[in-house]
């Protein structure tokens, strides 16, 4: 078969963009690239089966998966394996060396795109997920898994009845199936929240599940990018090449290129992301992109202008090696900026690393395994196998090697630094009152009972409060539920948990602790969430007013409270940085933390001496911080379970500052 060397130039634009938009290198219309990828696919693919039927008079199908398999999956499983190998040392066991086990399962049988179904593709943490990339690679598998079957029965059909009529319904199915797909492709991605008002979605939504994640990791939304190209091989296919240019061809070209500029150049914007859970992704520009490649296919055939250009030898090259182009550069760049940081040396790095790698995997083990000259006797069921069972054992040691290292590095494995005593079985009798509940921890000697109530921060307090309280010889209780501020029950700020607030009040009359300490995540549901139509200064105004609130009540049961505010927020998060190569992190400079976290733990702080005085306020800052720099570290344990919340031993840490707290106000 002639090997058409425009398009091994469109390969190599289609991964250039790619690249240069996982590097940062100012494209952020790139990801257009996997668009051109799919529909040179489904040209290249259409073209060979049209020759293979032609020349054979039948569909070869074990031919076809054979050499897909030779000429795929070599490559795939190497970059796959090693890059969950080289993941023990660069990446972090808290998180990203699990999720590269999971992804290396779902590389291993081509389900990424239904693995990161979940997930925002532009919102992905890039440094924990070197095989990300594998999602598009899953997407062109499961077109081929498909196209084998769809060309047997369409062989058969026609054999059956080799007629005109037979092969116009089959090529209108076609256009059906494409032209539907198109259309789902741009009602999920550009209608997310019309589609998500309709019955059924919205439990989807609820569980991950968004409709422009669906468009753009499906097959399914993604199927009429292929049928482009098939489109444009059976009409190739009845086409005779001509010997010279044609006026057509040059226009069809200068078309091709103008569309394909426009997508790239975002020339349709992208619309507010707050319309779409997948921001970034344009249907205008996708679409641009498809038929702009899907026309420099068809002029290219016709020997259009743009064929010079595309033919030049550096272009074909990198057509030759686009495929491991594009396995090497994700996990390069992922591990680079793990272990030196984002900055120029390491994007030069990271793309001299990828040519390199790349065409020594290219010549040395794709080439000829696809030539046949490695491994030219054994069955490629053999090599799938054998890759499925590298894969399972590669999960479970990933899985198994991720908590030994993290002893190794903080002491401590995965599971038990986000592991609380809330999350142990209650040592002793269990208190309920209506939707309100909680474990019983006693001393051996009480004086009395303190409640500590609140979301998540709550639970992150909890190991310190109650160690506190027992040496105070108090009795301890947590009412705590995340996403739940513990506030009154006509609070704008509570309204899904407005009942179990409720109870909670009434288990503290019904208690009568001599103390009850808050502790809210109030940022949260300030900045983050905030309150609809109100800008932030307004919202923190009112957040104000509802901690007032909570403490006047408090006056009221004549109880004394005590608000704890939140640990300071940090930019990143610190288990997700340590590793073998890098075991040590450093803190982060005082002045770049969010000052408004600081602003709203002031207004709080006038809010409750209203009602109480300094006493009721206990402010964590000076544990984590200097003057200048704050840490999630101390004495290389951590203190934080993520970017917000303590860990048990943070918790812990804090317990003398707690229990300094509750005895000032008590003793009062």
């Amino acid at each position: 078969m002639h090997q058409r060397l425009d398009i091994q130039g469109l390969r190599a634009i289609a991964v250039i963009l790619v690249v240069a938009f996982h590097y940062n290198l100012g494209l952020p219309q790139g990801y257009l690239g996997v668009d051109m990828f799919f529909v040179i696919s489904g040209y290249v693919i259409s073209l060979s089966t049209i020759r293979n039927v032609r020349s054979e008079k039948r569909f070869n199908w074990q031919f076809f998966y054979r050499r897909r398999v030779r000429r795929l999956l070599p490559g795939a499983a190497i970059v796959a394996i090693l890059s969950s190998l080289f993941a023990l040392l660069a990446l972090s066991p808290f998180g990203p060396q699990q999720k590269t086990a999971n992804m290396l399962m779902s590389a291993a049988t081509y389900s990424t795109n239904f693995a990161l179904m979940k997930s925002n593709y532009y919102a992905l943490d890039s440094a924990s997920n070197p095989l990300l990339h594998f999602w598009s690679l899953a997407v062109e598998e499961q077109f081929y898994f498909l196209w084998g079957p769809l060309v047997l029965a369409a062989v058969a059909i026609i054999g059956r009845r080799n007629r005109l009529s037979t092969r116009v319904v089959l090529i209108i199915c076609g256009i059906l199936v494409a032209v539907g797909s198109l259309a789902l492709f741009v009602l999920m991605a550009r209608y997310e929240t019309t589609v998500m008002g309709w019955r059924g979605f919205r439990g989807l939504a609820q569980d991950g599940y968004f409709p422009s994640s669906f468009a753009f990791y499906s097959p399914v939304t993604r199927g009429w990018e292929f049928m482009a190209g098939v489109g444009i091989a059976l009409v190739d296919s009845r086409t005779l090449r001509k010997n010279s240019q044609t006026a057509l061809a040059h226009c069809m070209a200068t078309l091709g290129l103008a569309l394909m500029i426009v997508g790239i150049s975002n020339c349709f914007g992208v619309w507010d992301s707050s319309t779409s859970h997948t921001a970034g992704l344009s249907p205008w520009a996708v679409i641009s992109t498809v038929v702009g490649t899907s026309a420099l296919l068809w002029a290219g055939n016709q020997r259009a202008f743009t064929n010079s250009f595309f033919a030049l030898r550096p272009l074909t090259y990198m057509g030759d090696i686009s495929y491991t182009l594009y396995l090497w550069h994700w996990p390069i760049w992922v591990f680079g900026i793990a272990i030196f940081g984002r900055n120029n040396w390491v994007v030069s790095l990271g793309l001299l690393l990828t040519l390199l790698f790349s065409a020594v995997q290219y010549h040395f083990v794709e080439d000829p395994f696809r030539k046949g000259h490695l491994y030219p006797q054994g069955t490629v069921t053999k090599l799938v196998v054998a890759f499925l069972v590298v894969a399972s054992a590669l999960m479970v040691g990933l899985n198994f090697s991720a908590e030994k290292i993290g002893v190794k590095l903080i002491g401590t494995t995965p599971a038990e630094l986000i592991r609380h005593v809330t999350d142990e079985p209650c040592p002793a009798q269990r208190v309920t009152i209506g939707e309100a509940s909680t474990c019983r921890y006693r001393p051996k000697k009480v004086d009395g009972l303190v409640i500590l109530v609140g979301d998540s921060t709550a639970k992150s307090l909890s190991d310190g409060f109650i160690t506190a309280a027992h040496n105070l010889g108090l009795e301890a209780m947590v009412f705590q539920q995340s996403g739940c501020p513990f506030q009154v029950g006509d609070s704008p700020f509570s309204q899904f948990c407005k009942s179990r607030n409720n109870d909670v009040w009434s288990a503290i009359r019904t208690l009568q602790p001599v103390a009850v300490v808050v502790s809210n995540l109030n940022y949260l549901y300030v900045r983050d969430i905030g309150l609809p139509g109100l800008p932030i200064g307004p919202t923190r105004v009112a957040w104000a007013n509802e901690t007032q609130k909570v403490f006047t009540q408090l006056q009221k049961l004549k109880i004394y409270g005590l608000l704890v505010q939140p640990a300071p927020e940090f930019a990143s998060d610190v288990r997700y940085e340590v590793t073998i190569l890098k075991p040590h992190v450093n803190g982060e400079d005082r002045t770049l933390l969010n000052r408004g976290n600081e602003f709203l733990n002031d207004m709080d702080t006038n809010a409750v001496m209203k009602v109480f005085d300094d006493r009721s306020i206990l402010n964590l800052y000076r544990q984590f911080c200097t003057s200048d720099l704050c840490s999630q570290v101390k004495d290389g344990k951590f203190m934080y379970e993520d970017g917000s919340h303590l860990s048990s031993v943070g918790s812990l840490v804090i317990a003398p500052v707690l229990e300094q707290a509750l005895s000032l106000l008590i003793q009062n």
